[in-house]
């Protein structure tokens, strides 16, 4: 069994997606739960994942949509769980309709996963940890929900966005590393701005610099195409 597999027996055990909304809400559950260890994962390796764990004490799942042909065996692996330990499965992706919801599964899909789990563990967390949250909004364009717009308001907005932008376009920039990801993460739950994180604004301008080349690329192509279409 690898190190990872083996920090599956960890006491307090959060798995949560690879994205910009994942990265903030698995932030926001350390936050909570600082001795946590933290694992990526994502929806076809989940019910993988599950049957690694030996024990564990507190099992959190953030960000992580059921996936629909795993959906009987997934439950019912989480349903055991939920008898041995403490189990939060907070996530905002649809539904499949075989699914029913169980008091363990904290679920809205009109927001995302980040502000739901501040809300989920908002009595273990600093008020200031909202903030981390809005980056996780900001990154899954769900920045404009009740909470969020009223979190907003206790922020310099300018600033938010500039430090939710340079998170994202660094996570964006460094794609399934999911080691930088866990150094990453880890900052965040002591509420680190971004541009504070070692070499983060450097890969956000390294990833917007690629991005500009692409649009320019992009522009180009089309404009050849109709071009083209109008010989």
């Amino acid at each position: 069994m690898t190190d990872a597999q083996n920090q599956l027996k960890a006491k307090t055990l959060i798995l949560t997606h690879g994205d910009s909304d994942g990265i903030c809400s698995g932030a926001l559950a350390k936050s909570a739960f600082p001795d946590a260890y933290v694992y990526f994962t994502s929806p076809v390796s989940l019910l993988e994942k599950l049957n690694l764990i030996e024990y564990v004490e507190t099992l959190i799942i953030c960000d992580i949509a059921i996936d629909e042909r795993y959906c009987t065996e997934l439950q019912s692996a989480l349903g055991k769980f939920a008898e041995e330990c403490n189990l939060y499965y907070i996530d905002h992706h649809p539904l499949p309709e075989r699914c029913s919801k169980e008091e363990w599964f904290y679920h809205e899909t009109e927001v995302c996963a980040s502000e739901l789990t501040y809300r989920v563990f908002e009595d273990l967390l600093s008020s200031e940890m909202k903030r981390v949250a809005i980056y996780g909004a900001i990154g899954d364009f769900s920045d404009n929900t009740p909470c969020v717009k009223d979190w907003v308001k206790d922020w310099d907005k300018r600033s938010l966005y500039f430090q939710a932008g340079t998170l994202i376009q660094a996570i964006l920039h460094k794609g399934k590393d999911y080691e930088f990801k866990r150094t990453l993460l880890e900052p965040l739950s002591k509420n680190v701005i971004p541009s504070n994180i070692p070499d983060l604004l450097e890969l956000a301008r390294e990833a917007a610099i690629n991005e500009e080349k692409i649009r320019f690329c992009v522009k180009k192509v089309l404009k050849s195409s109709k071009t083209a279409r109008m010989l």
